[in-house]
């Protein structure tokens, strides 16, 4: 993903936005799971960190 983003940005210049639709629903399940510690920090990461 980031390649595209990157590739995006140096050809027109301008910082893409991405949106990834339905991404809520997966966390919406996972609310009493476990693992939702990974799950969160997972989506911190990708959408956040780039």
């Amino acid at each position: 993903m980031s390649y595209f983003i990157d590739l995006y940005y140096y050809t027109y210049k301008i910082e893409p936005i991405v949106l990834i639709d339905e991404y809520d629903s997966f966390v919406l399940e996972m609310l009493n799971h476990e693992d939702i510690d990974k799950v969160i920090s997972f989506y911190r990461t990708f959408l956040v960190e780039h």
